[in-house]
């Protein structure tokens, strides 16, 4: 999270200052600035979870990223298996489903592809990327 990273660095910058208090006492500044981060930031949170899904939640979230310059990031749903035949087409089949979904969403008006191949899918958009990961069996 950035808020707290910036909270850390700043503590950190003040390093020389705080040694001279003793333990308990910086014990005390770390969590009066860790609860102020997070009331600060309690509030916009909530409002942007219940517009989630919403024009308005869009609206909300690209107005975040612009003032805060966050960037986008999709996340990344590893799918692993211990290798087994079964296992692997299950996780391939999640894999092709989660990438139909993103070239969908992608291009609307757009039906998803059957396709025969079952190798490892990585997609981007409203969806994460897709990692499949097998295991030898042991």
């Amino acid at each position: 999270m950035r808020a707290e990273s910036i909270r850390r660095a700043e503590l950190e910058r003040q390093r020389a200052r705080l040694d001279a208090l003793g333990p308990e006492a910086r014990e005390i500044v770390d969590t009066v600035t860790r609860r102020t981060v997070a009331k600060l930031l309690h509030e916009p949170t909530v409002r942007i979870k219940d517009a989630a899904g919403s024009p308005r939640g869009e609206r909300l979230a690209e107005a975040l990223r612009r003032l805060f310059d966050c960037r986008r990031e999709v996340p990344t749903l590893r799918i692993a298996t211990r290798g087994s035949p079964l296992a692997l087409r299950q996780a391939g089949l999640v894999a092709e489903a989660l990438a139909s979904a993103a070239s969908s969403a992608a291009t609307p008006g757009s039906r998803p592809s059957s396709s025969s191949s079952r190798r490892p899918a990585t997609c981007t958009g409203t969806v994460p990327s897709v990692q499949l990961a097998a295991r030898a069996p042991s």
